[in-house]
């Protein structure tokens, strides 16, 4: 080959290429328009690719700063039910091994699910009208709390949380 012949087909593989990456472009996504009765915050673009922004309204159980984390739980007819486990056990003052179990009774429990999100500097927390830190939003526990998050494939990120005071 020729330095002619070579330079065509480098540029017809690049055209190739182009056209190819231009089919193959994904169309933008589209956004829905906000009506007032709408519950969920919907963000000018959603970057995680994964889900869409989704709320969740129960009870505010775990607050772990540490760790950015949060826990909302619900309860009702409508979650799914749960089984209560009590028994005893006798444990070795010593080494502190089970030496005897008594029965162990289970019974049906309310209906609860539990909702982990994970909190980032970009998470917007409030209690009442207030904004608060999530060291701050530890002494809200077992308060009603509505969550607006997006839930991604390495967890559920809070865009908001509001704790009703």
């Amino acid at each position: 080959m020729n330095r002619r012949e070579t330079s065509a087909l480098s540029s017809a593989v690049l055209l190739a290429s182009l056209v190819l990456a231009g089919a193959l472009a994904l169309p933008a996504q589209r956004t829905q328009p906000v009506s007032n009765t709408q519950t969920i915050v919907q963000p000018q673009q959603s970057k995680s690719g994964f889900g869409k922004p989704e709320t969740v309204i129960g009870v505010l159980t775990v607050v772990k700063p540490e760790e950015g984390l949060v826990v909302i739980t619900r309860s009702g007819p409508s979650e799914p039910a749960t089984t209560q486990l009590v028994g005893t056990e006798t444990r070795d003052r010593k080494t502190n091994e089970v030496v005897k179990t008594d029965a162990v009774t289970a019974t049906p429990g309310p209906g609860e699910t539990k909702y982990r999100f994970r909190v980032t500097a970009h998470s917007l927390l409030k209690a009442g009208s207030q904004r608060v830190s999530l060291s701050e939003l530890t002494q809200f526990q077992n308060q009603p709390a509505t969550v607006h998050f997006v839930p991604e494939r390495s967890g559920n990120f809070v865009l908001g949380l509001e704790v009703s005071q």
